[in-house]
């Protein structure tokens, strides 16, 4: 009886014993010369040299004894000197990805991830490693575009405020009204975000509804015509007097179905001025249904859409290109 209560209280005690697990490969080789442990006991070994060519202060802190929760000299394994991190695995292997030279760069996937890997680069003093963190910004900022903005105003990097605000524009400006991070900016540094945004609904809008101003020859899509010059099926409207690279001035009319589309696009450019929106393929799809009432449209729309809608999308971008976020 005894035996059993002694053998069950000491695997009580093994299970309560937090478990130590190696890293994956390559931070788990036999030539490391020392290894960090992350708070939720992974061991990564690796090579100090390696460490000190990017980190001053691994550099340092590998030469240093390290004391445990018990105030004793940090302990070895395997002959290895053990040096206990504050970092996550996650994190910590991230930032060793990006330190050794011959491994792909790791992807940094979400802002929380974000701010933990920019956080231990900047600790660890890794001046060559934030500008590949930087790259890796664009595709979260797809994803977050407030939260990132807001993270690169506090840190001081315009840049990359600017690129979050751009990929702020494929978000209607209700959408980026509160994270919890904004307490970490001032008022005006979110009051230029919401104002950029304003001003790109604005161009996109006028280069949406003004397009006489960038289609020079009308006669080259099929939806347009002089008026009176009907297009069998399909029913055209009046649309303005259009200065012609080869007339001064003519009457153009465009089919119905153009025009709804333009109608579509100029509100949606409205909320959310993004060549992404423009570009939606679900937004031609129902244009081209629309087209196909009409005998002779189906047959030139389909492939004239899909040049017009890149031609469209491309004087959007030039017009957004001009409007400049102010930082402070």
């Amino acid at each position: 009886m005894l035996s059993t209560e002694l053998a069950m209280d000491s695997a009580e005690r093994h299970e309560s014993t937090p478990q130590i697990t190696d890293a994956p490969a390559p931070f788990n080789k036999s030539t490391a010369d020392i290894i960090l442990r992350s708070s939720d006991l992974v061991d990564f070994r690796v090579r100090r040299a390696i460490l000190a060519e990017v980190s001053p202060v691994f550099d340092t802190m590998s030469t240093l004894p390290q004391p445990t929760r018990g105030g004793r000299i940090t302990v070895t394994r395997d002959g290895l000197p053990v040096i206990a991190l504050e970092e996550s695995s996650e994190t910590l292997e991230t930032i060793l990805r990006f330190c050794y030279p011959l491994l792909p760069q790791p992807t940094i996937h979400g802002v929380e991830r974000l701010y933990s890997v920019t956080k231990a680069v900047k600790k660890y003093a890794m001046d060559e490693v934030l500008p590949l963190v930087h790259t890796q910004l664009h595709s979260i900022a797809e994803e977050e575009p407030l939260r990132v903005y807001v993270f690169a105003i506090r840190e001081g990097w315009e840049a990359e405020a600017r690129l979050a605000a751009r990929s702020s524009l494929s978000r209607d400006v209700h959408d980026l009204a509160w994270v919890p991070e904004l307490k970490e900016i001032s008022a005006s540094a979110y009051h230029h975000l919401l104002d950029f945004h304003h001003r790109c609904c604005i161009a996109a809008k006028d280069v949406t509804t003004e397009y006489d101003r960038w289609i020079t020859d009308s006669k080259v899509w099929g939806w347009f015509t002089i008026v009176n010059h009907d297009c069998h099926d399909c029913e055209k409207q009046y649309t303005r007097l259009w200065r012609e690279v080869t007339r001064p001035r003519v009457k153009v009319g465009a089919s119905q179905w153009w025009i709804d589309h333009m109608s579509r696009i100029a509100d949606i450019m409205g909320t959310t001025p993004s060549m992404k929106k423009l570009l939606d393929q679900e937004i031609v799809d129902q244009t081209l249904v629309e087209a196909s009432a009409c005998s002779e449209c189906r047959k030139s729309a389909p492939a004239q859409m899909r040049a017009f809608v890149k031609l469209h999308a491309a004087q959007v971008d030039e017009e957004i290109s001009k409007v400049i976020l102010k930082i402070d």
